[in-house]
């Protein structure tokens, strides 16, 4: 078993090719939140006037929207593999499809969004380090959600392309490194595209500029480089590849690095350890800790449901951080589903008190049953970790 992290070099080459190619790239908007979109276009001016362009309509949409990538060419190192495949044990986690629970998440995400808006609360990508760790990310949709209304709102609320969420760091884990390369990173990349389009101004002559506060002002840079980016692709591709981070394989190997990681720190590092880490991306928390960790059809079978709650129990940060797992309730034929995640946490509960470690409870709070009488009945799961 291993798992292993991009380089950022890779990360950012493969950012910087789906920014060149946007407008080339097969992929879908889908809409996160219907009754925001029909409220907006019934409430909306004429579009004809000037000041409802397709630029605002756009702007106006992204916080209630994300976009997904329609896989194209794929680098699969198997052909029975396709956006069809539902899983091969052991070869192949299901990545390249968009799972139902993970549009479940989607949704609700961006609802707690308009909500903390609507209270003046949301803070993502603020001063504050806010790091985020999505488990079997696949297409990695609820994450870019996040990182789209960051970067939305550090546009709009300071109007300035070139600023960035700084607060904000993500880590995408998925099973194999192909559903990575192949959609997870072009997804980032199209999910801050359009933000960039939007709050980029037109530039139509060498000494355009942009106001980036009140009164002041500062030159636009050139349309493009000679890749054929703008100064604004060129510092977010920088961003998103320091900032953003991508590992494939085991998620055991990954939490063993993140354990090993936390321990170096607390033990002042030896220098075997230190060796060690060298490999591990700077940016991950040095106490192994998240404040976020999200999970869509993570626990379809027991062995996965166990997996899931034992990264959850190791890597959540308590009391104050927060797990989402979407989950469907019952998956018939291999036996995971909500209960045997929940009983699951209860094992590592006692797991816990067995080894004489810190003692932790987990609050497991039924948020969302999705029922159509047809499927499988879906729950989203909000989990925290109490001392």
């Amino acid at each position: 078993a291993t798992f292993q992290w991009f380089p950022s070099e890779t990360v950012r080459s493969s950012i910087r090719n789906a920014f060149r190619n946007f407008d080339n790239i097969n992929h879908d908007l889908l809409v996160l939140s219907h009754e925001e979109q029909q409220q907006e276009e019934e409430n909306a001016p004429n579009v004809s006037t000037s000041s409802y362009d397709t630029k605002t309509r756009l702007m106006m949409s992204i916080p209630t929207t994300v976009r997904r990538i329609r896989p194209g060419s794929l680098s699969v190192p198997n052909n029975d593999i396709n956006d069809n495949t539902d899983l091969i044990p052991g070869v192949y986690e299901g990545g390249l499809q968009v799972w139902e629970c993970s549009m479940d998440l989607c949704r609700y995400l961006c609802q707690e969004y308009q909500q903390q808006q609507q209270q003046q609360q949301f803070d993502l990508g603020g001063e504050t380090k806010y790091r985020v760790l999505e488990l079997g990310c696949g297409h990695g949709l609820p994450a870019c959600g996040m990182l789209r209304r960051a970067y939305f709102e550090q546009g709009c609320n300071r109007r300035n392309p070139f600023l960035i969420p700084v607060g904000l760091y993500v880590v995408f884990t998925d099973y194999n490194d192909f559903v990575l390369r192949d959609v997870t990173i072009p997804n980032v990349a199209l999910n801050v595209k359009d933000i960039i389009d939007c709050f980029r101004p037109d530039v139509t002559n060498n000494n355009a500029t942009i106001e980036v506060a009140d009164g002041v002002v500062i030159p636009c840079p050139p349309p493009l480089d000679d890749n054929g980016l703008t100064s604004t692709e060129r510092l977010l591709s920088q961003w998103l590849s320091d900032f953003v981070v991508f590992g494939a394989g085991d998620w055991n190997v990954m939490s063993q690095q993140l354990l090993t990681l936390s321990s170096s720190q607390q033990e002042q590092s030896t220098t075997s350890n230190n060796a060690s880490n060298n490999t591990l991306p700077p940016t991950l928390p040095k106490d192994g800790l998240f404040d976020c960790i999200l999970a869509a059809e993570t626990t379809y079978s027991e062995t996965s449901a166990v997996e899931t709650a034992r990264l959850l129990s190791r890597h959540l940060k308590p009391n104050t951080g927060v797990g989402y797992v979407a989950t469907k309730r019952y998956y018939f034929g291999v036996g995971g589903g909500t209960n045997c995640f929940c009983n699951a946490l209860k094992k590592e509960e006692e797991q816990q008190q067995e080894k004489g470690q810190a003692h932790y409870r987990f609050d497991v709070k039924v948020l969302k049953v999705y029922d159509d009488g047809v499927s499988n009945i879906r729950e989203l799961l909000r989990v925290k970790k109490l001392s």
